[in-house]
């Protein structure tokens, strides 16, 4: 149950009308209509005669890319690509979070994919959604499911945040622990030891000698 951001962008008569889909998601579940293609406003009036967009509505892809629930906001000009399926939870029976929830996760999203069509492309249409069994407890229930995962989405995001400034850390640190270790600031020194740069000297030294040096005959074995 990831958060969705938004990026918009007011359609004004002379740019058309945002389409989106499932393309316009990544990957954390952000919905960026300013990316989306545009049509006409005829189509936008059509669609909007067959559906409007109410708090707590949120898209389910339906073609190729199965799932990816995403949150749509109200009260923007837009319209839904035929690839989605327009998923509108009544507030009397289900909490439309809860519902997100239930769509985002692993096994929901195995069975759709088992009951898809399975042609040119994945397919799992609004008949075959309508029908699909559901798990509702009590709104009450539904509640504390709601919070428990948003909980644990907000507990690994505080993990990954602070893997992200390790590993920041430790790309900064490598350089400069390799150079102290060529200078011999890592470990306390014994003073009797030569300087890394003698050593290095002579070993190149030797290379060197080794290359020049003639190579020595076999001896000839009769038989």
């Amino acid at each position: 149950m990831r958060r969705n951001a938004l990026c918009l962008l007011r359609p004004t008569r002379a740019n058309g009308v945002p389409y989106i889909g499932i393309g316009e998601v990544d990957k954390n579940g952000n919905l960026n209509i300013a990316k989306a293609k545009k049509v006409s406003w005829d189509v936008y009036e059509d669609h909007s005669k067959r559906y409007q967009i109410r708090e707590g509505s949120f898209m389910f892809g339906k073609i190729g890319t199965l799932g990816r629930p995403t949150f749509l906001p109200s009260g923007e000009k837009y319209v839904i690509s035929a690839n989605v399926i327009l998923i509108q939870p009544n507030p009397e029976k289900v909490i439309s979070k809860y519902l997100h929830v239930l769509f985002s996760s692993p096994k929901v999203l195995a069975d759709i994919a088992g009951q898809a069509n399975s042609t040119s492309q994945a397919a799992f249409g609004i008949k075959k959604m309508r029908a699909f069994p559901l798990l509702l407890p009590s709104k009450q229930e539904q509640t504390e499911i709601v919070r428990r995962v948003g909980s644990l989405f907000a507990y690994a995001d505080r993990l990954e945040a602070r893997y992200a400034a390790a590993r920041t850390q430790v790309e900064k640190l490598t350089p400069a622990t390799l150079a102290k270790a060529f200078r011999g600031e890592l470990v306390p020194q014994d003073p009797n030891d030569e300087p890394a740069s003698v050593l290095l000297e002579r070993i190149r030294a030797q290379r060197d000698e080794q290359a020049t040096a003639k190579p020595k005959r076999g001896r000839k074995l009769v038989v």
